[in-house]
């Protein structure tokens, strides 16, 4: 997570463990995470951030949680899972008490498949060929 510190020590939420975000995180062995929260700065340089991490949580088997911003929201879009966008952490709260854990299965499911095809090597050559071409 990159989120406020406020948010991170607060004894409101002294049930749930944080961890910053490294890329070898996702893949550690002591990995228990089940989601993973992600929000681009709230800066003009929103617009070019990529949806990078929240393709790497999904790949690690997390659910992510992402800020509103236009990589997010579109990857988001695809995976039909416009409610892991969130404005405030309330609402991350929120969400994940309503999800059941059928919900989260098939969403696992489906966005790794989304994203074994679509961020595959052979699926970003073609893109590029087709780009060049």
């Amino acid at each position: 997570t990159n989120l406020d510190n406020k948010i991170i020590n607060s004894k409101k939420y002294s049930n749930i463990n944080f961890y910053q975000w490294e890329n070898n995180i996702a893949f550690s062995e002591a990995n228990d995470c089940e989601f993973a929260i992600f929000n681009h700065s709230g800066t003009s340089y929103d617009s070019i951030k990529s949806e990078n991490k929240m393709v790497l949580a999904i790949a690690a088997g997390m659910i992510p949680f992402v800020s509103d911003t236009p990589s997010y929201r579109e990857l988001a879009e695809k995976l039909e899972a416009e409610l892991l966008i969130y404005k405030n952490f309330k609402e991350v709260i929120d969400v994940v008490k309503k999800l059941d854990s059928s919900w989260k299965i098939n969403f696992i499911k489906k966005a790794q498949n989304y994203i074994l095809n679509e961020y595959s090597n052979k699926t970003a050559f073609e893109k590029l060929m087709k780009n060049i071409s």
